[in-house]
């Protein structure tokens, strides 16, 4: 008699808080036309001691950026990478060229170490990403300077995280295939 009592007043609750609950979620998934299942984790296979290597609090960041919001594009998916990185991420001119996982660590990095940080994070939920050398700025400086391209939707950009600029217009620059495979097979002997 008590177990079909609480039987009743589970299905009384189902009906009336988490139907709606989860109605609400759908529908509001197919307005936005935001799927969280568009993008899958783990795809950057960087090997440890790359320079786009993951560690595990990485892989944990990863999972909170994409699993706990919506995203309707590619673009705005790397904008809150990009977003999180200007707020946790800081500018460090004497860190040197340092690795993804040594710019997360110690939360700061030059260029260089910004934007292999944010080419390993992009890389990890499938944005194409690759390394940029940029000689003349979006100023018309000539810089030494290092950034990130990406394929977003279909477009290319230049993503900056150490000129704090989304979208930049640097004058001269070149994507640099970064990848260590394609790396050794560049200096390896063609007799």
């Amino acid at each position: 008699m008590e177990s079909a009592f609480i039987s009743g007043k589970m299905n009384k609750y189902i009906k009336k808080s988490i139907l709606p609950a989860v109605s609400f979620l759908l529908v509001l998934s197919v307005v936005n036309g935001a799927y969280a299942v568009g993008w899958e984790l783990n795809q950057n296979n960087s090997p440890r001691g790359d320079k786009y290597y993951l560690n595990h609090e990485m892989r944990i960041l990863m999972e909170d950026i994409l699993y706990h919001r919506f995203y309707t594009s590619e673009e705005k998916l790397a904008q809150e990478i990009f977003d999180w990185m200007g707020k946790n991420i800081e500018y460090d001119e004497s860190a040197g060229a340092s690795t993804a996982a040594n710019t997360f660590e110690n939360r700061k990095g030059k260029c260089a170490g910004q934007a292999r940080l944010f080419i390993a994070l992009a890389r990890e939920v499938g944005i194409t990403a690759r390394y940029a050398l940029v000689d003349v700025d979006y100023k018309g400086n000539p810089v030494k300077h290092a950034c990130a391209w990406v394929r977003l939707d279909g477009k290319e950009y230049l993503i900056d995280p150490a000129y704090e600029i989304f979208g930049a217009d640097h004058q001269d620059w070149k994507v640099v295939n970064d990848r260590s495979s394609r790396l050794l097979l560049a200096f390896a002997s063609t007799e």
